[in-house]
């Protein structure tokens, strides 16, 4: 049996330390989670975990796709939909799949054992909706949640097709709160 982890690790930001880092900070290319990144695969490692995730460390787990997603605007820490649910507005996690496949290659001495790999988490679109406040365009939760879930798929696919071995996990805790439509919600995973 494989084993994999559920959950996000906490946002941690580090500050550049070394010359390098102070560097690319000055260019504006210095990424403050890339440490936390590193250090949540090294957990999962350490402990064991075959499937990782790079540990969702960039923001909460609604936040960290809305944020690229038109349609949607966060004021003040809450999710609104303001208007059309469209695409993304670029790949969300691709980066940080990578970076965590290379730390687990570099632990394995470059070759990850067979039936292990890397999980991308998709935080699901009942659960993002149900978490939001629709200011316009949409009359219902269902219309959102189906655009929201055809947006959501070009993450799905750009990971699928840019990080190897990978696995897809889809968040969707609101699926257990007796408030979602389960018609609509298995349309939607489908």
């Amino acid at each position: 049996m494989k084993s994999t982890v559920v959950g996000s690790f906490p946002v941690e930001v580090s500050s550049p330390s070394n010359f390098k880092d102070k560097l690319l900070n000055a260019f504006g290319s210095y990424d403050q989670f890339k440490q936390a990144i590193e250090s949540c695969v090294l957990a999962q490692l350490d402990a064991g975990v075959d499937i990782i995730s790079d540990g969702q460390v960039r923001d909460d787990m609604v936040s960290i796709f809305t944020n690229y997603i038109p349609g949607m605007k966060i004021e003040d820490g809450n999710t609104m939909i303001v208007s059309k649910i469209r695409r993304p507005t670029q790949e969300i996690s691709i980066k940080d799949l990578q970076y965590a496949k290379k730390v687990m290659s570099n632990y394995y001495n470059g070759k990850i054992p067979e039936g292990c790999g890397v999980k991308g988490i998709i935080t699901g679109p009942n659960t993002i909706v149900h978490s939001s406040r629709i200011l316009s365009f949409y009359k219902s939760k269902e219309d959102a949640i189906i655009d929201l879930a055809h947006s959501l798929k070009y993450e799905v696919d750009a990971i699928a097709k840019k990080v190897k071995p990978v696995y897809i996990q889809i968040d969707e805790p609101f699926l257990s709160t007796g408030m979602v439509d389960m018609k609509t919600a298995r349309e939607a995973i489908q």
